[in-house]
């Protein structure tokens, strides 16, 4: 089971990592484009959200893959379902419900992690 765990963490990392980096490289008006929700925020909350997400996916690795703190993987991990759910009530209001099933999905996988490690 613990395989599994590592594979889904790992898999989990990257996205949010790819998610992160490009919403804090990507210009806004680009951004734009491929995401439309970033018309409703600052330039600041998006790059809130991507050193967010970019600060979770570390957080999913790191702690446990160096034994220093493990009790902060699934803190991590319990963040970025909070950021999931914040996603979805973006998307909620502006009525993208297949964006919305994208964050319940994240959400139960990182769900998944969090209790494995506190288990």
């Amino acid at each position: 089971m613990h395989s599994y765990i590592t594979i889904l963490q790992g898999i989990l990392a990257v996205i949010f990592l790819t998610s992160g980096f490009s919403k804090g490289l990507i210009p806004k008006a680009k951004l734009e484009l491929k995401m439309p929700w970033a018309q409703d925020f600052s330039q600041s909350a998006i790059y809130l959200a991507a050193i967010s997400e970019i600060l979770g996916a570390i957080g999913l690795i790191l702690p446990e893959g160096l034994n220093i703190l493990p009790i902060l993987t699934p803190i991590a991990a319990i963040g970025l379902i909070m950021i999931m759910v914040l996603a979805a009530m973006t998307h909620y209001k502006r009525k993208e419900k297949r964006e919305i099933g994208v964050n319940v999905g994240l959400s139960f996988f990182l769900l998944i992690i969090a209790v494995y490690h506190l288990l």
